[in-house]
């Protein structure tokens, strides 16, 4: 299954969450509709000095009673929802705070928050995808993960202090790589969504929990004066009691849709953490320590039921009934990974676990003069899937990277005068006018610095533009609104410095707010809207256009670079848009919406891109880096293209 299946898989795996919501709501208003037949009874018979008693059939159904039984059940379960919904809508972040995570500091001193923050940083680039945030949860001392968010744009992987503590850096890049697998896959989004719905349905039994409290037996505020009235407090007590037997539905169905979606990604996430790292033995070692361990992988967080399916092993005591487990039995899975596996797990014996932040053998880096080439099937299998040489490849990158670039990223200013740096042109004239710009704006000593970090960026090489983005993202999320604003503003002004249609540039600043935009505006989350190639033909037609310029100078070379481009994704022939019409409001209207085609129109879109670029026989470093680009804004992430980039070790 490729990226794409996956893609199309999740969005099957919603609709199966959707159904099962609605069989759930179903049950409940039926119960509390039978709960308030049957009080409404007991209240007739009490008031009845002949001792009323149901005995006529159609007594037992009263359209009334369902109405306000429906109405007060539905208000409840979608105003939990809600609720919910909305405190997770600001992504991963807000799940780690809620378990109580602390956000890793960008200048930790700790050695061993140093080797997690290189391990994410690494597979983050070997993935194609932004730095996620991250957290350390210190409360806990279980061996335990999760990765969370809607998008990798708002993705958080947290860890717990017994995680660091026990795990070696092979084991920990394993449990790292599992997470991965969950944001490169579109499980974050079905896992986050499905913690929000299934709050609305136990909001039954926090109710029923409340009106027990309200009886006194919990220390209501309410309590002291109900005590007054026995027959009060029975009644608080019956009603909270049967709220929380009627709520029990609401905990059997998400427990059931948690399970049922939960055990086999958690498998894939196993085998593709094996696929990511070429090391079966760091993630199974893993799963024995925590199998061994006397902490084990429980989470003690009061939200741990909540979020239990975001673990990377079962965060809750055993489930009495195997099937409405979130995790498969850790055996199981440890067996499909080491087949040599005996099935027993020796206790846990503490040893000092090597807090080394650098990879061994990893020495050196260059991307100078490259001309590659790269099959466009690689490319594509490539997408949401890397391997151990994109690994690799990440490992020796940020061990080559110069210190100062490394610093600037760990800062929000820092971060912004990079991006600056990014943009800045080759020709000097043009360059010293966006110099100008910037120093009108922050000054003379940010100008020198935007100078200085582009020189550096220059030694670099295009491949290494996309890889200092994402590791910048967290620091640009720390931004305010009003230096966002600024932040774009100037990016834009940098851009248009040479009056000219530079293709890359304008990709470059669109991934900037394509990852930074769901941080500071309220916009909707965008689904999956186009389905058919005819309701995006002009936008393609626009974008392969744009990549036919790319490259190449002679008009016989443009034409026939679109018209094997468009090949792929028509059989009828177009002809190419003129260079005029490429600009830069069309770019950015042509990327969003493409943005909400289904997973296999984006496919053929970024075939279509690849084969329109390598029409020549070749695939350069700066065309393979605008791919991978503009397959970051269509959320298909594309690791860096390894097969075409040289490493020295």
């Amino acid at each position: 299954m490729n990226f794409f299946e996956h893609q199309d898989e999740a969005k099957r795996k919603t609709k199966w969450l959707v159904f099962n919501f609605v069989l759930a709501v179903i049950s409940i208003i039926g119960a509390i509709y039978f709960l308030a037949i049957f009080a409404n009874e007991l209240l007739q018979a009490r008031g009845d000095p002949n001792g009323y008693h149901p005995t006529v059939p159609n007594q037992w159904w009263q359209p009334t009673i369902m109405l306000y039984s429906a109405t007060c059940s539905l208000l409840l379960i979608f105003g939990g929802s809600l609720f919910m919904t909305r405190n997770l809508s600001k992504g991963g972040s807000a799940v780690a705070k809620m378990l109580g995570g602390k956000r890793l500091h960008p200048e930790t001193k700790d050695p061993k928050e140093r080797r997690l923050r290189n391990v994410i940083e690494e597979m983050a680039i070997a993935s194609g995808v932004p730095v996620p945030e991250i957290f350390i949860l210190h409360e806990e001392n279980s061996i335990n993960a999760f990765a969370a968010g809607h998008t990798s744009s708002n993705a958080a992987i947290g860890v717990t202090r017994g995680t660091l503590e026990t795990l070696n850096r092979d084991e920990l890049q394993g449990v790292i790589a599992h997470e991965f697998s969950h944001i490169l896959h579109g499980d974050m989004k079905i896992n986050i969504r499905l913690m929000g719905i299934l709050h609305g349905i136990l909001m039954i039994a926090i109710l029923g929990t409340f009106l027990i409290r309200s009886a006194g037996l919990g220390g209501g505020r309410f309590g002291s004066r109900q005590r007054k009235s026995s027959q009060a407090t029975l009644a608080f007590m019956g009603a909270g009691m049967a709220l929380i037997a009627i709520g029990y539905i609401g905990v059997f169905f998400g427990k059931l849709i948690k399970s049922a979606l939960s055990r086999q990604r958690e498998f894939l996430a196993d085998a593709s953490a094996v696929q990511y790292t070429r090391n079966p033995s760091g993630i199974a070692s893993a799963l024995k320590k925590i199998g061994g361990f006397s902490e084990g992988s429980k989470m003690d967080s009061p939200k741990a039921e909540e979020a239990s399916h975001f673990f990377f092993e079962n965060a809750l005591s055993p489930a009495w009934l195997n099937a409405l487990a979130t995790h498969p039995p850790l055996e199981e899975r440890i067996k499909r990974i080491d087949p040599s596996f005996s099935g027993t797990i020796p206790p846990y014996a503490a040893q000092s676990t090597s807090p080394s932040s650098t990879p061994t053998g990893a020495s050196g880096f260059s991307s100078q003069g490259q001309t590659p080439t790269l099959p466009t099937q690689e490319l594509i299998t490539s997408i949401g899937a890397p391997s151990s040489k994109h690994l690799s490849y990440a490992e020796v990158f940020l061990t080559s990277l110069p210190e100062k670039i490394v610093q600037m990223s760990r800062s929000t200013d820092g971060a912004m005068a990079l991006m600056y740096a990014l943009l800045l042109d080759t020709q000097m004239d043009i360059q010293q006018l966006q110099l100008e710009s910037v120093g009108q704006a922050f000054g003379s000593e940010v100008s020198q610095k935007v100078k200085e970090l582009s020189s550096i960026l220059d030694s670099l090489g295009t491949q290494a533009r996309l890889p200092i983005i994402d590791l910048s993202l967290p620091s640009l999320r720390k931004m305010s609104k009003v230096e966002y604003a600024q932040f774009i503003k100037m990016l834009v002004t940098l851009i248009k410095a040479d009056q000219a249609f530079d293709l890359h540039e304008m990709v470059l600043i669109k991934v900037i707010q394509h990852h930074l935009s769901p941080t500071f505006s309220k916009s909707t989350k965008k689904e999956s809207r186009f389905r058919t190639f005819s309701s995006i033909q002009k936008d393609v037609h626009f974008l392969v256009s744009a990549f036919a310029y790319v490259g190449n100078s002679e008009k016989e070379q443009i034409l026939q670079a679109f018209t094997k481009g468009w090949e792929k994704v028509s059989p009828h022939p177009k002809t190419i848009l003129p260079f005029e019409e490429m600009d830069v409001s069309k770019l950015n209207e042509t990327l969003d919406k493409l943005a909400l085609a289904s997973p296999s129109l984006k496919q053929e879109i970024i075939l279509a891109c690849t084969t329109t670029t390598e029409s020549d026989g070749k695939l350069t470093a700066d065309e393979a880096e605008l791919l991978r680009a503009v397959g970051d804004t269509l959320n298909c992430p594309i690791p860096p293209m390894v097969a075409v980039l040289e490493m020295r070790t």
